[in-house]
């Protein structure tokens, strides 16, 4: 469990991810097009380990509560962090408007992300 949020809670497993979830979201219904996006309840998957997880951990300094640790069974330890994209209901509320906007427009939705260049190269190094 996160100790700055009760609602949020991290798992992770032999699929070799970390998904982060929001409790309060347990069971909420959804259309066909937000099913598309998996459960309501995942906020988030960290995906960067090549072994099974076998421990996480949230930053317990408030200012950086969503930089998080989380280790694998091959010994290897990674730092991240969640975008604040993903966590502010706020911003959630208008990139649902203008995806719904966009899907009127009967066009492909995609997501992308920029990575570092060291980002890029430990990829490769993998």
């Amino acid at each position: 469990w996160a100790s700055f949020n009760k609602d949020a809670i991290a798992s992770g497993g032999f699929d070799r991810r970390v998904a982060v979830w929001d409790m309060r979201k347990i069971g909420t219904k959804q259309n066909a097009e937000e099913a598309l996006d998996g459960p309501p309840e995942l906020l988030f998957v960290h995906g960067g380990h090549t072994a099974p997880i076998v421990g996480i951990d949230w930053n317990p300094l408030k200012e950086h509560s969503w930089l998080n640790l989380s280790s694998a069974s091959d010994g290897r330890l990674q730092i991240w962090r969640m975008s604040g994209f993903l966590y502010d209901p706020q911003r959630r509320k208008h990139i649902k408007k203008l995806f719904k906007a966009c899907s009127k427009r009967k066009r492909k939705r995609t997501t992308s992300m920029d990575t570092s260049e060291a980002d890029k190269k430990n990829a490769k190094e993998n």
